[in-house]
């Protein structure tokens, strides 16, 4: 009778064997997965971000001289690239 009270060690067994491991589980995922691997994703994310701002920042003059001598470099690598492609 007293076994059956304690519904045969059941919620003990499960506890141990699901519960518990599952427990550790998610404080694992939680803490570590989480905080260093999403969240230090987001941050880079925003570092990169506001690096890349600030090297586009230095790069816009205002000069329109500097603006056609970037779309003439560009002009001349994309057909470079074309011209190695074709012919190789």
């Amino acid at each position: 009778i007293s076994a059956a009270r304690n519904r045969f060690g059941v919620d003990e067994v499960y506890g141990d064997l699901i519960v518990m491991p599952g427990k550790h589980l998610a404080m694992f995922s939680a803490y570590t997965l989480d905080a260093r691997g999403v969240d230090g994703l987001v941050r880079g994310t925003g570092k990169l971000v506001g690096g890349l701002s600030e090297y586009l920042r230095r790069v816009q003059t205002g000069y329109v001289r500097n603006y056609a001598a970037a779309f003439l470099f560009g002009a001349v690598l994309l057909l470079a690239v074309v011209a190695l492609r074709v012919g190789g």
